[in-house]
């Protein structure tokens, strides 16, 4: 076992992450989101990278996720990148939207694995077992939760300059409906776009449930 914080190698991760590169997601589309586009430029991505023109590739993925934010695979594309250039908390960023948009399936175990490797906060996802997961008696489903999130785009969207990258929320709720804690990982964390987008995530009101500090995922690209 590697010790935390060693990244895997670049063989290791083309090995273990790049096979996958070519599931298509599973995560439903926004109702706005272009899917079909986004697995165009997720295409173009993946033949970019396969001949070594990581740069352009990461431009195709980002291209993809503008196109589509619930798209999955992009977001473990981009991680994997991330990875072989030795960016623990841009690897782990990417890797939690991705997680978070398909939290059940095999590879997200991996990934998940790969995470608790390393010390970084964008690597922590202890505490996310419910957020995405199936509802059960008195939680707040999954798909009336994310239908909340969904109202806060355009408001999220305005906090921060355009090209912004990967946004993660995740959001501690009441069972009042009330957002009580929001936390904030990628770029705008920390700065005045940050706190922008935390009141706006803040103000959403969710359905009346019964388990308090339930966690909600939201995942941007801004």
């Amino acid at each position: 076992m590697r010790p935390r914080g060693e990244l895997m190698s670049p063989k290791t991760c083309l090995a273990s992450c790049l096979a996958l590169f070519v599931v298509v997601g599973a995560g439903l589309a926004r109702a706005d989101g272009d899917r079909e586009g986004a697995k165009g430029a997720y295409t173009r991505g993946l033949r970019l990278f396969a001949a070594s023109h990581e740069a352009e590739a990461m431009e195709a993925f980002s291209e993809a996720l503008r196109l589509d934010a619930s798209f999955p695979d992009p977001f473990r594309a981009l991680g994997t990148i991330r990875a072989r250039r030795a960016d623990v908390a841009g690897m782990c960023l990417e890797f939690s939207a991705y997680v978070l948009l398909r939290f059940d399936s095999h590879d997200s175990g991996k990934l998940r694995t790969e995470m608790a490797k390393h010390d970084h906060p964008n690597c922590v996802l202890e505490g996310y077992e419910g957020a995405a997961g199936a509802a059960s008696s008195g939680t707040l489903a999954p798909a009336a939760a994310q239908a909340v999130v969904e109202t806060a785009r355009g408001a999220v969207a305005a906090c921060a300059a355009a090209g912004t990258g990967t946004v993660v929320a995740l959001l501690t709720v009441r069972t009042d409906g009330r957002v009580a804690m929001v936390d904030l990982r990628g770029a705008p964390a920390g700065k005045p776009s940050g706190k922008c987008i935390a009141t706006k995530l803040r103000a959403l009101r969710f359905p009346v449930h019964e388990t308090e500090g339930q966690l909600v995922p939201a995942v941007f690209v801004l």
